[in-house]
């Protein structure tokens, strides 16, 4: 999670993943040279979906807020909305686990 406390559409609470290392470095190198259709990268896509889904799923029943971030620098995040001053300073209340990007 990454807690971005600008004033600007950029700032907000982000969640995001990532796949193993092993699975990135089987698609890095087709897409690289042009292959988008490779198993390994259908693989991804699969994922993708599946844990943008979960974590929906996840942060709506712990009754959060959540759209997509739709943001280049955060392609594979969900923003949470946070609407008040005191959700800025602690997300789920366990502010050892946020990220301050500002930092």
């Amino acid at each position: 999670m990454d807690l971005d406390p600008g004033h600007d559409p950029a700032g907000g609470a982000f969640v995001s993943w990532s796949v193993g290392p092993t699975l990135l470095k089987q698609i890095r190198e087709p897409t690289l040279s042009g292959d988008h259709h490779g198993a390994a990268l259908l693989h991804f896509g699969v994922i993708h979906q599946a844990m943008e889904q979960a974590l929906w799923v996840i942060l709506t029943s712990a009754g959060r807020r959540v759209e997509s971030a739709n943001d280049e620098y955060r392609p594979y995040a969900l923003r949470v909305i946070v609407e008040h001053e005191d959700e800025k300073r602690s997300v789920w209340g366990r502010t050892s686990k946020i990220r301050n990007v500002a930092e």
